[in-house]
C-alpha cells in the first residue's frame, strides 16, 4: 500500500520543492501509515466490514512485487528505503 505521503514527496521532488534524500530521510522518519479511522468510516459507509475491506485489498495486492518474510509481514524487496516499516 503506498501512502499519500510517497505520493506527496514525489511530487515534491518533481518540482524541486525538496531532494531526493530528503524524501527518502521522512520516509525513514515517518514509515508506512495507515488510517484505520479512514478505513472504519468507509466500511461504515459502504457496509462492509473490516475483515471484508482487507480481503478486497489483499485480492489486488501484485505478488510479482511483494514478498513475506519470516514473520509473515509483507514487504517490498529492495525497496528505495532498507528496512522501511511497511506497518502490516
Amino acid at each position: 500500500m503506498f501512502t499519500r505521503d510517497m505520493d506527496n514527496l514525489s511530487v515534491a521532488i518533481r518540482h524541486g520543492e525538496i531532494t531526493r534524500d530528503q524524501a527518502l530521510a521522512e520516509l525513514r522518519e515517518k514509515g508506512h501509515n495507515v488510517n484505520h479511522a479512514a478505513i472504519a468510516r468507509f466500511c461504515e459507509f459502504t457496509g462492509i466490514t473490516a475483515r471484508e475491506f482487507w480481503a478486497i485489498y489483499e485480492s489486488y495486492r501484485n505478488l510479482a512485487i511483494w514478498r513475506r518474510d519470516g514473520n509473515g509481514r509483507w514487504y517490498v524487496p529492495e525497496f528505495l528505503v532498507q528496512n522501511f516499516d511497511w506497518g502490516f
